[in-house]
């Protein structure tokens, strides 16, 4: 996933330095595959205190789109 491309609801990944994406790669659930971590600032998500659900969407470097869903239970 090419990570300038993601946002989850609404916010981009953040950025550090000169505009470097705040990723990382490991494998975090121990199952042999890496994992791309993306780190989001929490004020640019645009989530009401309603939401419910948050969206991310994405590219591959290859272009082909990707989107994911998933339930959401903001607390103050």
């Amino acid at each position: 996933m090419d990570p300038a491309t993601v946002k989850l609801a609404g916010a981009p990944v953040a950025t550090q330095g000169r505009g470097t994406p705040m990723t990382s790669v490991a494998d975090l659930n121990r199952d042999g595959r890496l994992d791309l971590l993306l780190h989001f600032r929490t004020q640019d998500l645009q989530l009401t205190p309603a939401s419910t659900e948050a969206v991310l969407k994405g590219k591959t470097f290859s272009g082909q789109l990707i989107r994911g869903t998933d339930s959401i239970r903001l607390v103050p």
